[in-house]
């Protein structure tokens, strides 16, 4: 992929030949190096189930719809698209800018990186256990007094 890229051969029509012969793995590398989205960003992003999502990686790369359109089918997630979701694809695509769908891209990738960087507490599922556990109060679930402390009893 890099020597394409090199040549000045990782273009739309790289990434349609991709698409049409089911290269998934290329396709996110491709996408990933024309629009300077990590990988993994790129592929949670075409296993996306909405399509907007793709959308905007699309327009960040600067592809043209045929294009689009053979990625968007070729996503495994999501199979064959109708005629109708074909037409309102189309149309979001085609109201998206380029400057935009890179600004969302950039925030998306932000967001993708703090909620992977693992000294991030809240990253990788949710909140880290505590180093400590907090004090007891000394009472047990049972003692009766559910909103009193032991020292106000």
């Amino acid at each position: 992929m890099s020597q394409l890229k090199a040549e000045g051969r990782l273009n739309d029509a790289a990434v349609f030949e991709f698409a049409t012969k089911g290269q998934y793995a290329h396709i996110v590398t491709a996408l990933s190096m024309l629009c300077n989205a990590p990988v993994p960003l790129v592929d949670e992003l075409l296993q996306s189930k909405h399509r907007e999502a793709i959308l905007i990686a699309c327009k960040a790369a600067e592809l043209e719809w045929p294009t689009v359109k053979a990625v968007l089918n070729c996503r495994a997630i999501a199979g064959k698209m109708s005629d109708l979701d074909v037409d309102t694809a189309r149309a979001d695509f085609l109201r998206l800018s380029p400057s935009g769908a890179q600004r969302v891209l950039r925030f998306w990738q932000v967001r993708h990186d703090v909620a992977n960087d693992p000294s991030n507490p809240l990253s990788q599922g949710g909140l880290r256990p505590l180093r400590h556990p907090p004090p007891s109060s000394g009472r047990t679930p049972d003692d009766g007094a559910p909103n009193v402390r032991p020292e106000q009893r």
